[in-house]
């Protein structure tokens, strides 16, 4: 504490006042963290000492504490999930973004926070045909979307939700990206084995009725 006082009445000095926090001990021994601000006193242009006033920030502290332990979790959280999920301006500027869109186009955080997602998306210059987040910007709720951009290489289920300031007003969205290639797959395959069905029971010579659990005719050949 002594070094710490002395660099700040050197401090104080330069700069007429100086505030810094520490600690100090109550009568019972405990600490408590403080705010000291310090002013230095001159009498006729010579030095004559100092003013030092303290005041108690263990609330501000304990506040800032908890904010930043919730802010941890929060990325922790955002982090965790598997989809690509990334927070959005009106603008179309990334400012949040989480691990897995990182790892998707490969590059840090710090290389996208601030740019437009399109061109770190797609590659474009302007935004996708169909884009999720236009339908959202004009009517200020959810809006879902498929997207298949050879870009990519990978279809996606694309959902954004706008985020609204007290007034109602939309100032950003979230965006998430699910990629969705085995229900593609799942969905070439019923639709392959709907169409070979479709041409045995067109092509099948002897009169051919379908028909649902009630014997409602459904079709014929």
């Amino acid at each position: 504490l002594k070094q710490q006082m002395k660099n700040a009445t050197r401090e104080a000095v330069q700069k007429d006042t100086y505030s810094f926090d520490t600690l100090r001990k109550r009568k019972d021994g405990s600490c408590v963290r403080v705010s000291l601000s310090l002013g230095s006193v001159s009498v006729e242009g010579k030095l004559a000492g100092f003013i030092g006033v303290y005041k108690s920030i263990e609330e501000a502290k304990a506040y800032e504490e908890k904010l930043q332990r919730s802010s941890e979790e929060w990325r922790r959280t955002f982090d965790s999930i598997s989809d690509q999920v990334f927070i959005l301006d009106t603008n179309f500027n990334l400012l949040k973004v989480n691990k897995a869109t990182c790892d998707a186009l490969k590059k840090e955080a710090s290389e996208l926070i601030g740019k437009r997602c399109f061109e770190v998306v797609h590659g474009t210059s302007e935004p996708w045909p169909n884009c999720p987040c236009l339908k959202t910007f004009n009517t200020k709720t959810p809006a879902t979307e498929e997207i298949n951009d050879p870009n990519l290489g990978i279809p996606l289920l694309v959902t954004v939700s706008p985020i609204l300031d007290a007034k109602g007003d939309l100032c950003g969205v979230v965006h998430i990206s699910k990629e969705i290639t085995n229900r593609k797959k799942q969905e070439i395959l019923l639709l392959e084995s709907q169409q070979r069905f479709a041409a045995l029971f067109r092509g099948n010579p002897e009169a051919t009725v379908f028909v649902d659990t009630d014997m409602h005719i459904l079709d014929v050949n």
